[in-house]
């Protein structure tokens, strides 16, 4: 599971654009989560898995929990917490696990400041404000 969280300026909510903010962000959040389960976890997936099967990364998706937090998660698949090594199971055996989501987590951050900054602008060239 890997969860971006993002903190709004406060000087926002005093502007009166924190509406515009808020749909700029959320449409950001769902377009990160779009993309960050197409163009890096799952690549990621298929490149790392030593016998790549599709059934763990089609269950792979995400979801806006509020306004600005965003969960992409393998939908509580049972053998999820091995594939990462955070399983108790990883202490005992060879497999240490993949790591992905840990090391994901930057790389959906960036891209969800990125694709977050191009929503809010286009919200505000909609509004006359950009």
């Amino acid at each position: 599971m890997l969860r971006v969280d993002l903190q709004v300026p406060r000087w926002l909510t005093a502007s009166g654009l924190l509406d515009v903010i808020d749909r700029g962000i959320e449409h950001g959040l769902r377009a990160t989560g779009t993309d960050a389960t197409g163009t890096i976890l799952v690549p990621e997936m298929k490149s790392k898995f030593v016998n790549p099967r599709p059934r763990y990364w089609l269950n792979v998706g995400f979801q806006v929990i509020t306004p600005n937090l965003i969960q992409l998660d393998d939908d509580g698949v049972v053998y999820g917490p091995w594939l990462e090594g955070t399983s108790q199971r990883n202490r005992t055996s060879r497999f240490k696990g993949y790591a992905i989501w840990r090391r994901s987590r930057a790389r959906v951050a960036k891209l969800a400041a990125k694709l977050i900054k191009r929503e809010i602008l286009a919200d505000l060239r909609k509004t006359g404000l950009g």
